[in-house]
């Protein structure tokens, strides 16, 4: 599905709405300055500095998460650029931990 389609119907289904405004823009880019400022991260906060790259990507494209299965979206997205396999992976690897208390994968989290 080419990526504007992809966007309209994330946006239809109400897992993103339409904006303009900067504000969501620079709070997406304090919080990836803080993440980034640490000098070692946890599993976590290298799949929140994923999820927030996937927010300013779609900022950039007019959208904005609407908190409707946000974790949803950033699969779907991720998808269109990477293998889904490893997207599927990666969410159910930061589920698992953040959830069942298990330990992180033994890989870095690099898409």
């Amino acid at each position: 599905m080419p990526c504007s389609d992809l966007l309209s119907t994330l946006c239809h289904s109400g897992h993103l709405l339409r904006t303009n405004d900067d504000h969501y823009r620079r709070q997406e880019q304090r919080s990836i300055e803080r993440l980034l400022a640490r000098p070692r991260r946890t599993y976590l906060q290298e799949y929140d500095l994923l999820f927030r790259y996937v927010s300013l990507w779609l900022l950039e494209r007019g959208y904005v998460l609407t908190g409707y299965q946000p974790h949803q979206v950033l699969m779907r997205v991720c998808c269109q650029h990477i293998s889904p396999a490893l997207v599927k992976e990666v969410v159910q690897s930061r589920h698992a931990l953040k959830y069942n208390s298990l330990p992180p994968p033994s890989w870095p989290l690099a898409l």
